[in-house]
């Protein structure tokens, strides 16, 4: 389970599940319908790439995010997120099934290879 707090982080994490998947950067492109250039800005942490692409592969990846609050309590009472510091995001490995419902994470169906 990787924590990630950045783009990079979010592409890092992207590159390794492919990796450890024995997948090409050609075949995620074509698995979550982009095109593989945009396969390498998201794995780079490009800031300009798009969520939306993002999403694709990891549901095409078969990832799970997990957004979490941070689990720090203050013992003045209920834990609060500190203001200069998102939540956490959580990747998870695959769900037993290996069907992506990608209308259900991203809303709609991935577009034909550009």
């Amino acid at each position: 389970m990787a924590t990630v707090r950045t783009a990079s982080d979010i592409g890092s994490a992207i590159a390794a599940s492919r990796k450890a998947r024995g997948l090409t950067q050609a075949r995620l492109a074509e698995l979550a319908g982009v095109n593989q250039p945009k396969v390498s800005e998201i794995e780079r942490g490009k800031d300009t790439a798009h969520i939306s692409i993002a999403l694709r592969m990891i549901a095409a990846l078969g990832l799970v995010i997990d957004i979490q609050e941070p689990t720090v309590t203050p013992a003045s009472g209920p834990a609060k997120p500190p203001t200069n510091r998102p939540a956490n995001v959580v990747f998870d490995e695959p769900l037993p099934d290996d069907s992506i419902d990608l209308d259900a994470i991203v809303g709609t169906k991935p577009k034909a290879v550009r």
